[in-house]
């Protein structure tokens, strides 16, 4: 996961704020990286699905268009029961930014250390880490 994803995901939570995860990986190597990635690497996270994990998980096995089609996160945020224009978009590739972009959401972009040279000008904010999208939920929508 990317850095700082514990505080968000702890911030989030703390708010009552529902959290998913859509991803281009297929079904079954992301559920492989979400137990991995996130459960064994960080203590907020207790169960890929369910109390303590993310509301809406969806991978490419889900849609028929891939990003930078919104499809994902319109499914995602479908899935949620949250209209789009509500929803903050965590990316750290700059299809996944025009993919955010294209369903009418705010986009945080958190580049990684391979996308770091990638122009992100599409984001509304690119910022160092997860930890720093905390400010931008507590400002409201």
């Amino acid at each position: 996961m990317l850095p700082g994803f514990d505080e968000l995901y702890t911030h989030a939570r703390s708010k009552g704020l529902r959290v998913a995860v859509a991803s281009s990986s297929d079904g079954a190597g992301l559920q492989l990286k979400l137990r991995n990635g996130v459960v064994a690497h960080s203590a907020a996270v207790t169960a890929v699905d369910g109390p303590g994990g993310f509301d809406a998980v969806t991978s490419n096995d889900d849609v028929t268009k891939h990003k930078p089609d919104p499809e994902i996160y319109l499914v995602t945020a479908a899935r949620l029961g949250v209209a789009p224009e509500r929803c903050w978009v965590v990316e750290d590739t700059t299809t996944g930014v025009a993919a955010g972009k294209n369903a009418g959401m705010r986009v945080a972009a958190v580049p990684n250390l391979f996308t770091k040279g990638n122009d992100f000008g599409r984001a509304d904010v690119v910022l160092g880490s997860m930890a720093e999208v905390v400010p931008l939920l507590a400002a409201g929508p």
